[in-house]
């Protein structure tokens, strides 16, 4: 069972690990036309995708001690859930995303049933 957690933790850590990466190579301009990119923007965004990198990292360090880590797992995981919610307000307030970034709203939303199964690994080793 921890084997398992480990393995979809880090599959999904792949994610911010990359587009964490890409989008501080590439900036704003990845979604935007160049005369739409200014300073305060595209700094933004790096920045951004900077934490997402840094939150990579983050679960990257958690994975061996998954069983262990109880706090900065959850801690992670509220960030990425609270990411989630931020993409439904968007939906709502500007509209429908592309199907990547609605899957990727999916996937954030979903993030608490990993601490189930973490608290359930945890409640086995007890």
């Amino acid at each position: 069972m921890k084997l398992g957690l480990q393995i979809v933790v880090g599959v999904l850590s792949l994610i911010p690990g990359f587009y964490g990466v890409v989008n501080l190579w590439v900036g704003a301009a990845r979604f935007l036309p160049p005369e739409a990119v200014n300073a305060a923007i595209d700094s933004q965004f790096r920045f951004q995708s900077g934490v997402y990198f840094g939150l990579a990292v983050m679960i990257w360090y958690v994975i061996p001690r998954i069983d262990r880590e109880v706090a900065l797992f959850r801690m992670i995981a509220l960030a990425i859930f609270v990411g989630g919610v931020g993409r439904v307000v968007s939906w709502v307030t500007v509209g429908q995303p592309d199907a990547i970034m609605s899957g990727a709203t999916v996937l954030e939303l979903t993030v608490p049933l990993l601490i189930i199964w973490q608290n359930a690994i945890r409640q086995s080793a007890a």
